[in-house]
Order: C-alpha cells, then sequence, then structure tokens
C-alpha cells in the first residue's frame, strides 16, 4: 500500500554542493597521479566562478563531464549542449591521440564516425518514445547496416565499405564506448544524455524547412524535451538566424495541432528550458 512507501524526489544540485561533488569526484579520479589531479582541481576552482558554471553543473553527470573537459583543457563551455557536445569531442580526440592502430583511422573518418552516432541516437530516441523503454537497443545487424550505408553514400565501392564499416563499428563499440554491448546482441548508448544528444543533432542535419519542420514535430512530447533542447543549443551555437527559427518554433508549436496546446501549452515550457540551459546567455 501507498504508506508502506516513501517518496524521494531528485532535485538540482545548489552551487555549494556542486563544487563539493566536483572536488571530491576530481579528486577520485587522479588518486594515482595527485600532481595532475590538483591542476585539475585548480582549474575547477577558477571555472566556478565564472557565471555559466552554476547553469551547467546541476547534476552529477554534469559534474563529471564538467571536470573531464577541464582535464583535458577545454574551453569552458557556455550552454548544456556544448557541454555535452565538447565532452563527446573530447572524448573522440582523446582516442585518436593515442598511440594506437586506429589513430589515422579516426582521423580520416571523424565525420563519419560523428554521422554513425546520430543516426543510431535519433533511431534509439524513436524507438524509446514508441515503446516507452528507458533504455533502447539497437541489433548490431542494424548498426552495421547503418555505417555500410554511409559509406556507400559516400561512393566507396562494397567491399571498401564492407571494410571500412567494420572498422567504424569497431571504434565505435570498443574504443570511444560511447555504445556498448547490451543483451541479445545489440548496442546501446551507455549514457541516456548522449542518445538525446546525437538524437537532437541528428534533428537539426538539412535545410531551414526540413529544421523547422523536425522541431515543430518534436516540440509538444515530452519523450523528445532533451533531444529537443539539445537541438536549439546547437542551432543557437550556429548562427543568429537559426537561433530565430527555434523562437519561431517555439512561438508557434502550439498551433500546429500536433498536440492539445490550447488545454496544455508546451511553449512557455519550452522557452523556461531554454533559459535554464542557458541559451539566452
Amino acid at each position: 500500500m501507498p504508506e508502506h512507501f516513501d517518496q524521494l524526489d531528485l532535485d538540482y544540485f545548489d552551487p555549494t554542493e556542486a563544487a563539493d561533488y566536483g572536488r571530491h569526484i576530481t579528486t577520485q579520479r587522479f588518486y594515482d597521479d595527485p600532481s595532475f589531479g590538483a591542476q585539475v582541481l585548480s582549474r575547477f576552482e577558477s571555472a566556478l566562478s565564472n557565471a555559466s558554471a552554476e547553469r551547467l553543473l546541476k547534476t552529477p553527470l554534469q559534474v563529471l563531464i564538467f571536470t573531464i573537459i577541464l582535464s583535458n583543457s577545454g574551453a569552458l563551455p557556455a550552454n548544456r549542449y556544448l557541454l555535452f557536445w565538447n565532452y563527446y569531442e573530447t572524448v573522440l580526440k582523446r582516442e585518436a591521440a593515442k598511440l594506437t592502430t586506429h589513430r589515422t583511422f579516426l582521423g580520416e573518418h571523424e565525420q563519419d564516425i560523428t554521422e554513425l552516432h546520430q543516426r543510431v541516437g535519433l533511431l534509439l530516441q524513436i524507438q524509446s518514445d514508441i515503446t516507452g523503454e528507458a533504455r533502447a537497443r539497437l541489433p548490431l545487424s542494424d548498426l552495421h547496416r547503418l555505417a555500410h550505408q554511409r559509406m556507400l553514400e559516400l561512393d566507396y565501392d562494397d567491399s571498401q565499405a564492407t571494410a571500412i564499416t567494420d572498422r567504424l563499428l569497431e571504434v565505435a563499440t570498443q574504443r570511444l564506448v560511447l555504445l556498448v554491448a547490451d543483451k541479445d546482441d545489440t548496442v546501446s548508448f551507455d549514457v541516456r544524455s548522449l542518445q538525446e544528444l546525437m538524437a537532437g543533432r541528428a534533428l537539426v542535419m538539412g535545410d531551414d524547412e526540413s529544421i523547422k519542420r523536425n522541431l515543430t514535430a518534436s516540440a509538444c512530447s515530452p519523450a523528445w524535451r532533451n533531444a529537443w533542447l539539445f537541438a536549439a543549443g546547437r542551432l543557437f551555437a550556429d548562427s543568429d538566424h537559426r537561433s530565430r527559427l527555434v523562437i519561431e518554433v517555439v512561438e508557434q508549436c502550439d498551433l500546429a495541432g500536433l498536440w492539445p496546446g490550447w488545454l496544455y501549452p508546451a511553449g512557455p515550457e519550452l522557452a523556461a528550458h531554454m533559459l535554464d540551459d542557458g541559451l539566452a546567455a
């Protein structure tokens, strides 16, 4: 019965909690290298004085990603989209810098690797929306097909496409490990936010008309909220023209007939989330 259970509500860190957790996780990560850990801590303390830090350091995951970016001397991200995108780029560059047999391949096929993650993110986000499952999975055969299709689009012949596809899948699932092996020969994103990041980027690949159509269709869906906000973050980072397009979608999404906006308008909530993500800054 309900009285036998306690309800726990998750909340954001306050600035003091975020700072304490950042110091704790950095100390733990560099336990075997206290000298470098002290450098990262110094960067972290300096970053805390930046106005954007309070907006970004809201969850344990965001604080961890923030310290990873700082440990690689990355630029301080201005909003949540750039926080997660800089993390992805940091992981990619870190792997490309290693003296492994994949180093040259990573340099030559960085765009293909990103494109593959975006396509997978979009498919898994659609699957999550349809099934309601918290963790969507993609069969390895479908992952292979997506990568192979990408190579054929770039005019590689079938044998070349197959060889590059095999390397792409090895790099994506064994080196970067943002996509991880799951049960029944499937893969999934180990971190849900990275799936939403890639799905959001996929939403805004194309011309203005396609972007507006995708953003309007997904604007009112709670299942797409985080992916939509990442998409908006990318457009705000691109240009003033694209940011105006996003604002136009927010203003008009409740009039599109895809959602009972007269009963529960989504536009004001989207606007509030965009402010919370730091896009206005």
